[in-house]
């Protein structure tokens, strides 16, 4: 009689640890079945490494582009095939490119509605942000302030004002160079900028 009993407790503990095998394995299966396998995510919401690089370049005036897209705020924009493309932020939010002499950086972010509720008062901030502006330009979806930084370095940075996700975001695009280099990175900012959307 006591055989019998701990036979029985011994086929109960068996199937309650199939039991929970297959549970894990149902649980594993399905987690990875909605997450593909070219993305990789952070558990907290934001993403970690899912942007667009093209493989193949542009040539124009003999210089080549490619095109970056970003995932998280779904912008684009070309840039220089042989600037160095910088590591992801832990929050997806852009990227950061090194050329000689030079620096490229593009990113987006939510804007506070209740500060800037409109594409007017975030240039007005941004300008006052800046060293010493030379050009400018507003629309209603953009505008562009270029100038000189605090370390003399020219810049010309390009603000996309626009709704995602049922919420205002501001994509800024901005390209800082050496003030000897300003006729090649002209050529550059003609070409870059116009892909910016």
């Amino acid at each position: 009689m006591a055989y019998n009993e701990m036979q029985k407790k011994e086929t109960y503990s068996g199937w309650i640890i199939i039991i929970i095998g297959i549970f894990i394995l149902i649980s594993t299966m399905s987690f990875h079945y909605f997450i593909p396998d070219n993305m990789s995510y952070q558990f907290d919401d934001e993403i970690i490494d899912d942007d667009y690089f093209s493989d193949t370049a542009t040539v124009i005036n003999d210089i080549s582009y490619k095109t970056y897209i970003n995932a998280r705020f779904l912008f684009s924009i070309d840039y220089p095939a042989d600037f160095t493309v910088g590591e992801p932020p832990n929050n997806g939010d852009g990227r950061r490119f090194s050329g000689k002499n030079a620096e490229f950086v593009v990113s987006g972010h939510w804007v506070l509605e209740d500060i800037y509720e409109n594409i007017e008062k975030y240039y007005l901030q941004k300008k006052e942000w800046k060293h010493t502006v030379t050009y400018e330009r507003l629309t209603d979806k953009w505008f562009v302030l270029s100038g000189y930084d605090e370390n003399g370095k020219i810049f010309y940075e390009k603000t996309i004002y626009a709704s995602h996700e049922g919420s205002l975001i501001a994509v800024t695009a901005t390209l800082t160079y050496e003030a000897s280099e300003n006729t090649y990175y002209g050529k550059i900012i003609n070409h870059i900028f116009p892909t910016f959307k």
